[in-house]
């Protein structure tokens, strides 16, 4: 699937006012089912966009902090560090906004990568979950509540 887009030379991804929002909507994909060097390409693209929120045009609308995208496509890399600087930065950032979407999205990923990386029990771990569960049921967050099943923690 993400072999077309994203290749040794590149991606083909248009260089206009929907480059972040695309590069970081195929980062959801890269990270899901992408190589490792996929993930690396695209984290070096997306990269610029780090402590921002993503623009989709010209202010027409708005996915969230890049950093999240970042955080999970350098735990695709095997980047584990960076992984983690790029969640925590990412959260930060949301909490700053107030949104409680991007909240639930950044504690969401956070907890999910702590918990694939081995660290389930770790306290950081049961918190960005719980925090995510919280979120999600109190702001009816129907994609995350399904995530969150997937991982055992509804």
């Amino acid at each position: 699937m993400v072999d077309g887009v994203v290749g040794p030379s590149g991606v083909a991804v248009g260089d206009d006012s929907l480059r972040g929002a695309s590069l970081s909507l195929l980062a959801d994909a890269v990270s899901s089912v992408g190589t490792a060097a996929q993930a690396q390409t695209l984290f070096e693209l997306l990269e610029p966009w780090a402590d921002t929120a993503i623009m989709v045009g010209s202010l027409n609308g708005c996915i969230g902090p890049a950093d999240r995208y970042l955080g999970a496509l350098a735990a695709r890399a095997g980047q584990t560090q960076i992984a983690e600087a790029c969640f925590r930065r990412g959260l930060v950032f949301a909490r700053r906004s107030g949104s409680p979407l991007w909240i639930t999205q950044l504690t969401l990923a956070y907890g999910s990568f702590l918990h694939a990386a081995g660290e389930a029990r770790s306290p950081e771990a049961g918190e960005m979950l719980s925090q995510a569960r919280q979120l999600a049921h109190t702001h009816d967050f129907g994609r995350a509540r399904a995530q969150l099943h997937a991982l055992g923690w509804t």
